[in-house]
């Protein structure tokens, strides 16, 4: 059975986590239209940390696409974005290999990646919420 291809976003307004799952055999066109979309129903979406799972797309994002796409986000961003932390979910080289890219197309965004949900959410939750030195 393959899976409806779609763009799933969920809100942590706890921990102000943006969770969004690219799921399927996507385009990155059409990717990046349901996630404007959705950004756009959420209305303040430059004041979210964001988790980007990758872990079950199977489609084919052009670097085009995301620098499209990174032009649209600063438009409406504004530099409402700055320190906002992004976190990659996927075990795909070719993706994590495209971390300079990201990084020059959204320069407000502090980008890492990582292998799962847990480990990108707990990089999060330590930079936000570091631990605190005790004095002896």
């Amino acid at each position: 059975m393959s899976l409806r291809p779609r763009v799933s976003l969920s809100v942590d307004k706890t921990l102000n986590i943006l969770t969004l799952r690219y799921i399927g055999d996507l385009d990155g066109a059409a990717l990046y239209a349901q996630l404007l979309e959705q950004f756009l129903q959420l209305g303040d979406p430059w004041i979210y940390d964001l988790i980007v799972d990758f872990s079950r797309y199977d489609g084919v994002m052009t670097a085009h696409d995301s620098e499209s796409f990174a032009k649209i986000w600063a438009n409406l961003a504004r530099g409402r974005d700055a320190g906002r932390l992004m976190a990659i979910v996927t075990r795909d080289p070719l993706i994590a290999a495209r971390q300079s890219i990201r990084a020059s197309i959204f320069p407000n965004f502090l980008i890492d990646v990582f292998n799962d949900c847990a480990e990108a959410q707990s990089w999060i939750r330590q930079f936000r919420n570091p631990p605190r030195a005790v004095c002896a």
